[in-house]
């Protein structure tokens, strides 16, 4: 429904990022068997030299990039919309109405079944 991608796709993209911080910003554990090198994976990233490993990433011109975004990613394409735009103001207008609480893992689920009853009232 569009209460669950409302609540959730958000809530579920943030948890995401906080996992790819913490993996990616904390040290490994040291293993004796592995080959790549042993440190926190963002530095490795940004400075492969230090660590006696080579980067193969290709670089790109980023106003090329910038370009093909213009022409095949319109910012206003309804495929980047997570919900349809009067869906948005009515879902908005009842969360408003909750007091905004902030979702977390200990009230996403209560926030999407108050947000589902809202809808199911009227």
């Amino acid at each position: 429904s569009l209460v669950f991608c409302w609540v959730f796709i958000p809530y579920l993209q943030a948890e995401l990022d906080l996992y790819h911080n913490r993996r990616n910003l904390c040290s490994k554990r040291h293993d004796k068997n592995k080959v790549l090198p042993h440190s926190v994976p963002a530095h490795i990233k940004m400075l492969p030299q230090d660590y006696d490993a080579v980067n193969f990433a290709l670089p790109a011109d980023l106003a090329q990039v910038e370009t093909v975004e213009k022409i095949f990613a319109l910012s206003d394409h309804p495929v980047f919309q997570l919900v349809p735009p009067s869906f948005e103001e009515t879902i908005s207008f009842f969360y408003n109405e909750l007091g905004t609480p902030v979702i977390s893992r200990s009230n996403v689920w209560d926030v999407y079944n108050l947000l589902l009853a809202r809808f199911c009232q009227d």
